[in-house]
């Protein structure tokens, strides 16, 4: 399950039907639970692409986030 931080992405591969196996599509920040922050046609704003599926607001051809990356840090001792 995402958490607050995580980057969703589409999976091109899988959802477009394109021969990359390491391309990703639409991708955002993950806010909480069904919502992120990505850039629109005009503008970077909060909404839930890539939850429409989940959250009951999807399109015809909606998709959902089926990869999501976490960043693990590192703590540097001083």
């Amino acid at each position: 399950n995402p958490l607050p931080g995580d980057i969703g992405s589409f999976d091109v591969k899988r959802d477009y039907g394109k021969k990359w196996s390491d391309a990703s599509g639409h991708v955002g920040f993950i806010l909480t639970d069904g919502v992120c922050i990505s850039a629109g046609h005009y503008k970077v704003e909060v909404n839930d692409a890539g939850f429409r599926m989940k959250n009951g607001t999807a399109l015809q051809n909606d998709f959902d986030f089926k990869t999501f990356r976490r960043y693990k840090h590192k703590v540097i001792k001083k």
